[in-house]
């Protein structure tokens, strides 16, 4: 369940198809990948809206394994309080980086840097959606997270990459049988 709600996939199609026009040359698809990824070193500030201090606690330790494997560090809690930090649909500026929903339909998570581009979205926006979380977590939940803040660093679906054949390996028509 990786969908993004309509608006976002096209305010990130619209602004990729606008970046994909502004440049020429061989490597376009590797220069817009990798202008969505974080600064190397960057601390990563992670809000939360809805839920418990309980769910971002889980949440918080199971994505913390992405930063034993990149050179970036993710902040879930202000360190002079240390409260998670959350974020509200009235934020005005980006304060923080990945802002989490557990209200709207599905998994999902902006990929990188869209997060904070103003092209695609705004501050008072959930860049990344655990919908149904703060219900009831489902079995795999920890995998969801993972995966989830993947995409959040800036990594894509493998199917996506633009030199890679999965495309030709997919059965686009159905064949009755």
């Amino acid at each position: 369940m990786d969908a993004l709600p309509d608006e976002l996939q096209q305010a990130v199609d619209e602004h990729e198809r606008a970046v994909a026009g502004a440049l020429r040359g061989p490597n376009l698809e590797f220069v817009i990948s990798k202008g969505k990824r974080w600064t190397r070193g960057q601390t990563v500030v992670v809000a939360f809206r809805g839920g418990s201090d309980e769910l971002y606690g889980r949440i918080a330790a199971t994505a913390s394994e992405w930063m034993r494997h990149g050179n970036i560090r993710l902040e879930f809690k202000d360190p002079q309080t240390s409260a998670f930090y959350q974020w509200s649909l009235a934020d005005r500026g980006f304060t923080t980086q990945i802002r989490v929903s557990f209200d709207q339909t599905g998994y999902w998570s902006l990929i990188g840097t869209d997060s904070v581009n103003a092209a695609i979205t705004r501050s008072g926006t959930a860049s990344m959606n655990f919908g149904g979380f703060a219900q009831r977590l489902p079995q795999d939940w920890s995998a969801t997270v993972l995966h989830e803040f993947g995409h959040a660093l800036g990594f894509q679906h493998e199917h996506q990459h633009p030199t890679g054949v999965c495309e030709a390996e997919f059965r686009w028509v159905l064949v009755p049988e």
